[in-house]
Parts: structure tokens; sequence; C-alpha cells
């Protein structure tokens, strides 16, 4: 019995050193850190929503990963430092709906699913924490934003007609084409706007990528 023992112990302490190894620290800003394994689930989301490999080993994947989850980590601790709601479930129920339509059969969507080693119920908190996320990023960065005649004009002259031209195909009208313009140059100050934020955010904490 003691030798049973004994070697369930050592067993287990073998389990545990190899999981230590293989869930090593990838990342840390301030206090919070990123696992191996916070990597590897996004990988998972990854493989579901994009068709990407279900794991990852090249380090330099591991590391834009990594980079990935500390910007979300950061703008979480943004979210509940202040007083934000959550986004209505309706949100995520819609979410999961246009998830379950990408796929031809209720078959083929749990057999992706399984593919990437995920399970419904991680599906529908990752997509509750990405509609919180992108709603807080809008509630952030966008407040404010306006697109002058002037931009969209210049966009006009300068970038669209050049290039029907150079395509030879036919010119439209501005304001055609006016609310293409406005989508177009709004979603690019809002990215603009989210990184000067994001690089100030990593400016105040201590951010490290292993």
């Amino acid at each position: 019995m003691r030798t049973i023992f004994q070697l369930a112990s050592c067993l287990l302490l073998a389990m545990t050193v190899h999981a230590e190894i293989v869930d090593r620290i990838v990342a840390t800003a301030g206090k919070s850190i990123v696992t191996l394994s916070d990597v590897q689930q996004e990988q998972r989301m990854m493989c579901f929503l994009n068709g990407a490999p279900p794991t990852v080993s090249d380090p330099a994947r591991i590391k834009e990963l990594a980079s990935k989850l500390v910007d979300r980590h950061l703008i979480r601790q943004e979210m509940e430092g202040g007083v934000f709601p959550s986004s209505p479930k309706s949100e995520t129920d819609a979410a999961m709906r246009a998830t379950r339509q990408r796929f031809p059969t209720e078959d083929a969507y749990r057999a992706a699913r399984d593919r990437c080693g995920l399970s419904e119920g991680e599906l529908v908190r990752y997509l509750e924490l990405q509609n919180q996320v992108l709603d807080f990023v809008d509630f952030r960065v966008r407040p404010g934003l306006q697109i002058s005649d002037e931009q969209i004009r210049a966009y006009y002259d300068e970038d669209l007609v050049p290039a029907w031209n150079k395509n030879n195909e036919t010119v439209q009208p501005l304001e055609v084409v006016r609310e293409q313009i406005v989508a177009l140059l709004t979603e690019r100050e809002i990215n603009v706007r989210l990184d000067a934020w994001m690089l100030d955010l990593r400016a105040q904490g201590e951010i490290r990528i292993r």
C-alpha cells in the first residue's frame, strides 16, 4: 500500500511539474499575467472564428497573441475602473446567431467547434466579452468624432477618383458614394484614436512580453 501511495505521489508530482512547464507565463501587465494556456485558448478561438490552426507553437505568434491579450486586459481594467454598463444579452445572442449562420448545418457548426477544442459555453463567454470590449472602445474613442466635408472631398478627389480611373471604372458622383466615404474615414479615425489610447495605456503599465 505504501509503495502504491508513493508511486501515486510521484505521478502527481510529475503531472504538476509538467503542467507548470506547459502553462508558463508569456506576458505580464503590472501584477496581472498572461499564461501560455491563455494564448492557446485565444488560438482555439481564432481556429473557430478565422480558420486558424487549433494550437500555436511558433514563438512569434505566441508573442503576438500575448500582446493582444495584454491589450484586452488593459481595456478591461479601464472598464472596471469606471461605471460602464454590461452589453445587453441581445448583442451576445445576435453574435451567436451570426456565428452559427456561417455554417451550413448544425452538425457542421459542432464539428468546427470540436476540431478547435471549444465548448459552446466558452464561445458564448468570448463573444460576450468581445461585445463588451467593442462597446467600451466605441464609448471611449468615438465621442466628438466628425468627418468634415473637406475630408470627404479630399478622399474623393485624391484617392477614389484616381483609383477608378486607373482601373478604367466609371467615376461615380460624390453624393452617390458619400456615405461609404464617411464610414471608411470614420473607421480610420477610430483606429488612429484607438492606437493612441492603447499606447497611452501601455505607457502607464509595466508591460513585459516574454
